[in-house]
């Protein structure tokens, strides 16, 4: 979780009080609507320097907007990333590495729990994820991704929760 830590922190440093389409805007991402095929529901590239979030076009707003928010992470971890993997290659979940096949699990979990952060920023008044539902109009699987996130956060801490809400 530290890897969405450290975007987060770079998101509210750089963008303060902005919403998702207002930061692909100043970062100069490119939000298409377009059929992708496959199970896809969108899609982070970044070709000779120009990023593109391709969006499923037959998403509704709510889930329009999970989707940037998701794929927004991957934008903002490949500039914190050291030795980034390039972003410009499609890789399938039958990619024939097992470090690949691993390192994609973990990048879109990690970018899954950025975008339920992102778009559910306090969940302190919120006992279940029906409240966060209500409270940020958002699907019940960000809902529940963020409640179960704010549960290691408060019981878990150290190297799983994020480290400035442990005590």
């Amino acid at each position: 979780m530290r890897a969405v830590e450290r975007a987060i922190r770079l998101v509210v440093s750089e963008h303060p009080s902005l919403g998702v389409k207002a930061i692909c805007d100043e970062e100069g991402i490119e939000v298409r609507h377009d059929e992708m095929g496959g199970a896809y529901f969108g899609l982070y590239t970044n070709l000779y320097g120009k990023a593109v979030i391709n969006v499923r076009p037959d998403l509704n707003v709510q889930e329009n907007l999970e989707v940037i928010s998701h794929e927004l992470y991957h934008h903002f971890s490949l500039r914190l990333s050291e030795n980034p993997l390039p972003h410009n290659l499609i890789m399938e979940k039958r990619c024939a590495s097992p470090f690949l096949r691993f390192y994609m699990r973990k990048e879109e979990h990690e970018a899954d729990l950025f975008a339920a952060f992102f778009l559910c920023p306090d969940v302190s008044d919120c006992e279940t994820y029906h409240d966060i539902m209500r409270k940020y109009n958002r699907s019940k699987q960000v809902a529940k991704l963020r409640m179960v996130a704010e549960q290691m956060i408060i019981y878990g801490g150290g190297e799983n929760g994020l480290s400035e809400k442990k005590g």
